[in-house]
């Protein structure tokens, strides 16, 4: 995989973000777009037909998704969608489509499906390659320890012990 590109507006770009932050700790060049822009048109141009495109894109479908996946076809690279319908505008343009559903349409949007569907797929990509997905989260890990990004809880659970990762092992 070349690059991997996901792309997500208005109330879909949580959806986009958390895919991307999971993806980006065992994949290199991972890429989130929300949409377009300098940074936009950079990525759309370094796509190639090695390039896999996630479009997530839920009602009231903005228009700004389609356009990105619009703009990743024409450059070639592989287009999946996330999406909650067959109807959906995305649909047209996907190689794959993952049809979520996300309940009622409302001003509140329900993503505990799409989070779960989200989850599943990256547990699936990372156990494709088990070596390469451990040695990219203990780089990850030795990351996050060096910059101190996160914060210990101070309590303790039974059996666990200072400075052991949470990242589970692969083998």
């Amino acid at each position: 995989m070349k690059a991997n590109l996901h792309c997500g507006a208005m109330a879909s770009i949580s959806l986009a973000d958390y895919f991307g932050y999971m993806l980006e700790k065992i994949f290199p060049r991972v890429a989130v777009l929300h949409g377009h822009g300098s940074t936009a048109s950079a990525v759309c141009n370094s796509l190639t037909r090695h390039s896999i495109v996630f479009l997530i894109s839920f009602p009231r479908y903005p228009r700004v998704t389609v356009e990105l996946g619009q703009l990743a076809m024409q450059r070639g690279a592989q287009v999946i969608t996330i999406t909650n319908s067959p109807v959906s505008p995305v649909v047209p343009l996907a190689t794959i489509t993952f049809l979520i559903p996300v309940g009622i349409v409302s001003f509140v949007d329900a993503y505990a499906a799409p989070i779960a569907f989200i989850n599943a797929l990256v547990t699936g990509l990372s156990e494709r390659n088990p070596k390469s997905t451990q040695r990219s989260l203990n780089i990850f890990d030795e990351y996050v320890g060096q910059e101190g990004l996160f914060v210990r809880s101070n309590t303790k659970k039974k059996g666990e012990t200072k400075g052991v990762s949470r990242t589970r092992n692969l083998k």
